[in-house]
């Protein structure tokens, strides 16, 4: 039972992570980024406006911080499961990864930012969970 617990605890905790480090990098990207004065972000084709017109630095930047936000969710969730760390991590990184997939269908991005973003969240999801998995091993077997 208390592994079934840890492993609950450390999937709900790492999403928990990767939505406060994701929702902190989005409220940084508006300061930096600002929309237009009188833009309603809520109205959708004023939205696709708004991404239409972010520089290719704004798109970069989304990559990274959402990147590192899925690593950090992803490595603190598999280390608190204390089991099969990199399973963990993808179903932690599975979720920021449905919610791009979903904002990328309603939303138009550029063309060449779709593959980076997809593989963004997996490729940290994996990391995540090898740093954890390397962290769980034994000291005599690190050297």
């Amino acid at each position: 039972m208390a592994r079934i617990v840890r492993s609950v605890v450390g999937v709900v905790g790492g999403i928990a992570i990767v939505v406060v480090l994701i929702l902190a990098y989005e409220a940084l990207s508006a300061i930096m980024f600002p929309a237009p004065e009188g833009t309603n972000l809520a109205d959708m084709e004023q939205m696709k406006a708004y991404i239409a017109g972010l520089p290719t630095i704004a798109l970069v930047l989304y990559l990274v911080g959402h990147g590192l936000a899925t690593l950090c969710g992803t490595f603190v969730g598999a280390s608190i499961a204390g089991r099969s760390p990199i399973a963990h991590a993808l179903v932690i990184g599975a979720w920021p990864l449905i919610g791009s997939i979903i904002t990328m269908a309603y939303i138009p991005h550029p063309a060449w930012f779709i593959a980076p973003a997809l593989l963004t969240y997996p490729a940290m999801a994996l990391l995540g969970g090898a740093m954890a998995w390397w962290r769980q091993r034994p000291s005599k077997m690190r050297e």
